[in-house]
């Protein structure tokens, strides 16, 4: 837990400030709550406090004034927030999102917490401060990673206002205007041309169908704002190639394992926007992708050294909408307002929260390092996929938030599924005895934050055959699932 203490007010004599200072700030790291929320509060007592206390009655104490400063706490997105003494975020991301959503509509926030919460807004205009905040997120510094910027902009209906940032921010002019791009999409190029212009040979289909797969799985408004963000900058830009690169990490988690694959697709990608070939006439109705997700199952089915044991193909199932997800959500918090609700929402309950139990067994078989060695199949999003596919096979409605994380990942149940399924559950029942199916439906709640997933289970659901093994620890960043996920065995409202 990090804690920044803006202003402190200490009385007595000067030279014991420093002392009282640490064991302040120490005591207040030991006894406040590890919440992964981001907390604001606007002025807290902690009452008389001496260097030489005892901890433990110094932690009491601190507790104590924790409670009373956090009492009547509300949501950054209440109209009345600003009127009381604590104010809390899911994330420094959702109140960037917030933030956003107030300066788009014209609004001047002015409530005392936003400074804090969001550190890197001075009172700027919209349009300045996304220049600025772009930036620093291509650069990979800021609180929200570029596609989740785009994603918020386009949410509050401020593409306009973003594409004038980025000319702002490179003072580079439209390279290739949307409408030329229109009318050479479906141009047939002979060999010779397409060379010339640099379209990607016939060895480089496979990398093109995957970028394809990957853009039919995002969400169309996004792919297209990303699009044409790029052909705003320009496809040579420095800037530019992040931005495409973090779109395929957001569709395909895992090829972060394959590298090279990745910059293959992230080179293919760029060839396609600046020869106007595909980003949006022709892939706007969605055909090709269809096509390309073929072509990329074809392919995982070749490299994959495992074989499926003649298991039949699964049904294809619905990714869940906002809607649905939203009736099926627990009955006390309701859902924190996303722009997408797969990358934030909040204590959404699910029978079968259990099922990401299965990460720490799959790191512990290894199963990061075989899609390194399969690196096909990891750029084809085999994690998400994988798990995904396991949660199916055991009934999980498609509809349930266990599976939300899942809402924008590619169709299709992998053909390495079977196998590891197997051997997951051979696993635990060698060293736990325990069944893969008593794992995964296992009842808990999940919030979603960005890239943080907490996944809460009830105290009393603790399994010691899990815990005797270490089988239930902390997977922490997982990055060929794109999380980081951490377990919390804790009451609603406990800490």
């Amino acid at each position: 837990m990090g804690v920044a203490i803006a202003r402190l007010r200490l009385r007595g004599p000067p030279d014991h400030a420093a002392l009282a200072r640490f064991a302040i700030e120490d005591g207040i790291r030991t006894s406040w709550p590890d919440d992964e929320r981001l907390v604001l509060i606007r002025r807290v007592a902690l009452g008389r406090t001496r260097p030489e206390q005892r901890p433990d009655r110094r932690s009491a104490q601190f507790r104590q004034a924790w409670d009373v400063a956090t009492q009547g706490r509300r949501h950054g997105g209440e109209s009345n927030a600003g009127d009381g003494n604590c104010v809390w975020f899911a994330s420094r991301g959702e109140a960037w999102r917030l933030l956003l959503r107030d300066l788009i509509a014209g609004r001047q926030p002015v409530a005392w917490f936003w400074r804090l919460a969001v550190p890197d807004w001075q009172g700027e205009p919209a349009r300045e401060w996304l220049a600025a905040a772009l930036g620093e997120a291509v650069a990979g510094r800021g609180p929200i990673e570029p596609v989740a910027l785009v994603e918020a902009v386009v949410a509050e209906g401020g593409i306009d206002l973003l594409l004038a940032a980025a000319e702002q921010m490179t003072g580079v002019p439209v390279r290739l205007p949307i409408a030329e791009a229109d009318a050479v999409a479906d141009a047939d190029l002979p060999a010779e041309a397409a060379a010339a212009a640099g379209e990607p040979l016939p060895a480089h289909r496979t990398v093109v169908a995957l970028v394809l797969a990957i853009r039919e799985a995002l969400p169309e408004r996004i792919v297209a704002a990303i699009e044409r963000l790029v052909l705003k900058i320009g496809v040579g830009a420095p800037v530019a190639p992040r931005l495409l690169e973090r779109l395929l990490l957001r569709g395909s988690p895992a090829l972060r394992l394959a590298p090279q694959q990745l910059a293959e697709a992230v080179r293919s990608y760029g060839l396609l926007l600046e020869n106007g070939r595909g980003p949006t006439a022709t892939i706007a109705r969605r055909t090709p992708g269809r096509n390309a997700a073929e072509a990329v199952g074809a392919a995982t089915k070749q490299q994959s050294q495992v074989s499926p044991a003649g298991e039949a193909d699964a049904p294809t199932r619905t990714a869940p909408t906002a809607e649905s997800v939203q009736m099926r959500a627990s009955e006390g918090e309701p859902f924190v307002a996303p722009p997408s609700l797969s990358r934030l929402f909040d204590e959404a309950e699910s029978p079968f929260a259990g099922l990401w139990l299965v990460v720490p067994v799959l790191i512990r078989l290894g199963f990061r390092e075989w899609l390194t060695d399969h690196p096909d199949l990891a750029a084809a999003d085999g994690g998400r996929r994988l798990i995904r596919a396991i949660g199916l096979h055991f009934g999980v409605d498609p509809e349930d938030p266990v599976l939300l994380p899942f809402v924008d990942c590619a169709p299709g149940d992998p053909d390495f599924a079977r196998p590891w399924r197997v051997a997951l559950d051979f696993h635990l029942w060698r060293w736990a005895r325990i069944r893969l199916h008593e794992v995964v439906r296992r009842q808990g709640w999940l919030r979603q934050a960005e890239e943080r997933l907490v996944i809460r289970f009830d105290p009393e659901s603790v399994d010691l055959r899990l815990r005797r093994h270490a089988l239930d620890i902390d997977p922490g960043w997982t990055d060929w699932l794109g999380l980081s996920i951490r377990y919390r065995y804790a009451k609603r409202g406990e800490t």
